[in-house]
């Protein structure tokens, strides 16, 4: 028996029942994989290698793991996406950056999901997080708010970091789905600087940089490298020739091609939420898709791209994938 009024009891029902969720989930899918894997396995000979007793015995018992690791995993993912936020440093080394914009310290906080499982506080808590990093910078990568009533009071706990450079925003697909006119109301209230299809130059201790923002293709499901390269020429396209830093926010990590060929420097990304799952820095789907960027710092040529983990998540399950708010930092290279 419980009272439905009473906030940590109600709160651990629920953390309960999603994590029974996500285990069953976890079984479901591994399935797939431990099929086939036990099929091969008892059959011997599907390839002349797996005749060898000893791999066969190693590949019977990896599929017999599996389904047993995901449920045991599940409640270890649920906690860990229950923990507060943490601040990732992130050093970017530019070629031929101007010494006046060494040590510029950019803030990135992206998909934070607002709503159901991800209050205003959030932003509290990384404010809190980064305040003795004295970021100069603060960029919104799209997916701030599925719930807009949350979004506000979110801005006015971010507000207080009080960056030097003010605080700007592009749009997520999200915000999209949820109406894009009503947050960048909130944006314009809140006195949030917006980008899409067009930049702005700041100016850190007397020397310029472009920072610009890209549009989403949300419900575009062909043709996106199109609609980037468009968008992302519309937002360079007014940056001053002598001006040779440039910043943009994309949300998908995949208008990095298009922003390289514009020559941006740095790209800040997110929308993966890196797959809320990772080793050694990257998405453990690195392997299956290593044209989408999932998580973490890329390169090509000279421009670089940081897909962050994002603040929140699609379900509470996060291993070796936290919460994050990336600070980077940049420094010639």
């Amino acid at each position: 028996y419980f009272r439905v009024d009473a906030p940590d009891q109600a709160q651990a029902v629920v953390t309960t029942a999603q994590t029974l969720v996500i285990a069953g989930m976890g079984i479901v899918l591994t399935s797939l994989l431990w099929g086939p894997l036990m099929v091969m396995a008892r059959r011997g000979r599907p390839k002349p290698d797996l005749a060898d007793p000893q791999k066969r015995a190693l590949l019977l018992n990896t599929a017999r793991a599996i389904p047993a690791a995901s449920t045991l995993l599940s409640p270890v993912g649920v906690q860990a996406a229950l923990k507060n936020p943490i601040i990732r440093p992130v050093t970017i080394s530019i070629k031929d950056l101007s010494p006046k914009l060494q040590g510029l310290k950019i803030l990135q906080l992206t998909d934070v999901h607002f709503g159901l499982h991800i209050d205003a506080d959030q932003f509290e808590k990384i404010a809190d997080a980064a305040k003795d990093y004295k970021p100069d910078l603060v960029v919104l990568t799209g997916d701030i708010a599925d719930d807009y009533t949350k979004l506000g009071p979110a801005l006015t706990y971010l507000k207080k970091l009080n960056p030097k450079l003010g605080i700007y925003a592009c749009i997520g697909n999200h915000e999209i789905y949820r109406g894009r006119r009503q947050a960048e109301q909130i944006y314009r209230e809140y006195d949030i600087g917006f980008v899409c299809n067009d930049g702005v130059e700041l100016e850190y201790e007397g020397e310029p940089f472009w920072l610009a923002g890209a549009d989403d293709p949300a419900r575009l499901f062909r043709n996106r490298k199109v609609f980037y390269e468009k968008s992302i020429a519309q937002a360079m396209q007014n940056k001053p020739s002598e001006t040779n830093l440039s910043v943009l926010l994309c949300h998908r990590p995949i208008g990095f091609d298009a922003a390289a060929k514009q020559g941006v420097s740095l790209t800040l990304s997110g929308h993966t939420h890196g797959g809320q799952m990772a080793i050694a820095g990257r998405s453990i789907f690195e392997p299956f898709m290593p044209k989408q960027y999932l998580l973490g710092h890329y390169q090509k040529g000279e421009s670089h791209l940081y897909t962050s983990a994002g603040l929140g998540h699609w379900l509470p399950f996060r291993l070796n994938c936290p919460c994050e708010g990336a600070l980077i930092e940049l420094v010639s290279a």
